[in-house]
């Protein structure tokens, strides 16, 4: 089963470039609507700095220098940390407030306007923000989507039916994991947390026992399919495949923070989906190579010209 579940992700990794192109497409998206709500916000702030110092016109160049410049002096060696910085009201209202009073000669005066026009512009950059979130969101649902159907297929094939009947297994399974967990909660707080680690175990034969259901119902004996053994070694084997998409996801991340996440979420994604397959590919191997261990040994065939001579 190891083996076998490290090759089924080093074979599904061919399909890398279908969560990161859904990733990327939704980011792109999402900047369609970004970037145009803040070159508006900008503009915005640079025509009543115009109209409350009096000049001409303020150099809207100018103003977003100093934007981008706040923006670079962030730490992004820590990428989650900065995004999460400038898509807060807080600081945005705050670099806003700074780059429009350096335009305005006594800007105390005009106080209230200033607070005006930071507060629209904060309101327009954040609702981009919040638009590409949900593009982003959206692709790497997308992707996840349509890579789990293509690692199904490779892996372990379904009829329709039985994808309804894994829904609802695996809908009771998480319920009644939740349920325990509440309940040794309110009884007892170490309770859930012991819960917690012997639940590894019991999700691993709650795999075991639904890839049974599923694919070697009434073929097989089911402690063939279900049992400590076999339990163990598909912790193992998740787990190895774990590691390994992390050490990937950390190499990449520490060439570029921002590589990082872009590049090396594909590696997390198909391990996932791997390790969601493996006691269905495992169990389905068995009942194969039960089937064909069962199977008469075909006749040979009469080699024309070689019948009995006279």
């Amino acid at each position: 089963m190891i083996g076998k579940g490290i090759k089924n992700y080093f074979i599904n990794l061919k399909y890398y470039f279908i969560p990161l192109g859904a990733f990327a497409l939704g980011v792109v998206i999402g900047l369609s609507a970004l970037v145009p709500a803040t070159v508006s916000s900008v503009n915005n702030l640079a025509k009543v700095a115009t109209e409350i110092s009096g000049s001409a016109s303020v150099d809207v160049g100018a103003l977003f220098d100093r934007l981008s410049d706040a923006v670079l002096a962030l730490d992004w060696t820590k990428p989650a940390d900065a995004v999460r910085t400038v898509c807060s009201k807080e600081w945005l209202g705050e670099t806003f407030h700074a780059c429009l009073i350096s335009f305005v000669p006594g800007s105390e005066t005009y106080a209230a306007q200033i607070v005006d026009a930071v507060a629209s512009a904060v309101e327009t950059v954040v609702s981009g923000f919040v638009v590409l979130v949900f593009f982003a969101v959206l692709g790497i649902i997308g992707g996840y989507a349509l890579t789990k159907f293509l690692v199904r297929r490779n892996m372990a094939r379904r009829a329709w039916w039985k994808y309804f009947l894994a829904s609802f297994i695996e809908t009771l399974i998480n319920a009644a994991f939740i349920v325990v967990t509440a309940w040794l909660r309110f009884l007892w707080a170490p309770g859930s947390v012991i819960f917690a680690v012997v639940s590894l175990g019991l999700m691993g034969v709650a795999a075991l026992v639904e890839a049974y259901i599923l694919h070697a119902w009434k073929k097989l004996d089911w402690r063939k399919a279900v049992n400590i053994k076999n339990t163990g070694m598909l912790l193992l084997t998740d787990l190895i495949i774990l590691v390994i998409a992390f050490a990937a996801f950390a190499a990449l991340a520490e060439i570029n923070a921002v590589v990082g996440v872009f590049a090396g979420l594909p590696f997390l994604l198909i391990a996932l989906l791997v390790m969601s397959l493996n006691a269905e590919a495992y169990v389905k191997g068995v009942v194969e190579k039960e089937n064909r261990a069962a199977a008469p040994a075909k006749p040979e065939e009469e080699m024309p010209g070689c019948g009995d001579r006279i």
